[in-house]
């Protein structure tokens, strides 16, 4: 049986788990790279698992001077594929922006396919994890497809303190989950512009996210809606410092979790064990 058919998607419990596993390994703070330099998701290698498969490993060699990126494929949804953990070869037509994390997906006709990652940012060499502090982090190129059918793509982040997004915007912004402060961006437009390296800069397609104190995340890449045949959809992320040139944008601030939220939060996964 494969991983893919065995894989359950990553719920809101999953989701704390893992952020508080992410965290319990913050060892060491990175003060100035959060307003010194943008990261280049360049060079990889798989350090773990089996290539392109539910908890295959990689580690991003030096995303920014002195410092990796661990990510790992948390997993994938029935009726989907990993193609590339990155598409990182020198920008042709096709190949979007190499210094972008940018995996590409592929969805059977009759799924809803997704891959769920994680990325924790380390010391060069090691697993010691450290943190950006502030850091902007952009999705782009959030669109569709009415070629074959009628595909809407979407980007779902956690832990989430803030997004932009152009007054233009073709997404729709749906908190999933308070608690965890997990939103979705999901186009309503089934097209759009086809960028000349693969992914667009197109701001009506993107969506700006900001965390205070950026260590790890957890990021879902998927698509809804109907094709004809089986599709390959590439994502981006550009992990960067200057703010995208909105020429108008609405700026959203995510709330806390209040303490009330999370207590309840609490007894629902305490009395769900006890049954």
């Amino acid at each position: 049986m494969s991983l893919t058919t065995n894989y359950k998607p990553l719920t809101s419990a999953r989701l704390r788990h893992r952020s508080q596993l992410l965290a319990a390994t913050l060892i060491a703070v990175l003060p100035s790279l959060a307003t010194a330099q943008n990261l280049s998701f360049e060079t990889f290698s798989l350090i773990g698992g089996d290539d392109l498969q539910i908890s295959s490993k990689y580690r991003f060699h030096n995303v920014a001077s002195g410092y990796d990126a661990i990510v790992i494929v948390e997993g994938i949804s029935a009726g989907a594929s990993l193609v590339q953990i990155d598409n990182a070869s020198t920008p042709s037509n096709g190949n979007g922006f190499y210094s972008y994390f940018q995996p590409k997906v592929r969805g059977s006709a009759t799924d809803n396919p997704y891959v769920d990652f994680s990325i924790q940012f380390v010391t060069t060499g090691t697993e010691d994890a450290v943190s950006l502090g502030f850091k902007r982090v952009a999705g782009m190129d959030i669109d569709g497809n009415n070629l074959e059918g009628n595909t809407y793509e979407y980007l779902m982040v956690n832990q989430l303190d803030a997004y932009r997004l152009d007054t233009n915007t073709v997404l729709d912004a749906n908190l999933i989950n308070a608690a965890d402060r997990q939103l979705q961006f999901s186009s309503t437009f089934n097209g759009g512009p086809q960028g000349i390296q693969g992914i667009t800069g197109d701001s009506t397609y993107m969506v700006e996210l900001e965390y205070n104190n950026l260590s790890s995340m957890l990021v879902r890449m998927g698509s809804t809606g109907t094709r004809s045949t089986v599709d390959d959809r590439l994502y981006a992320l550009n992990f960067y410092d200057t703010p995208i040139p909105f020429s108008s944008s609405t700026f959203t601030a995510v709330p806390e979790p209040s303490t009330l939220l999370l207590g309840a939060c609490a007894c629902l996964l305490v009395c769900n064990r006890r049954r």
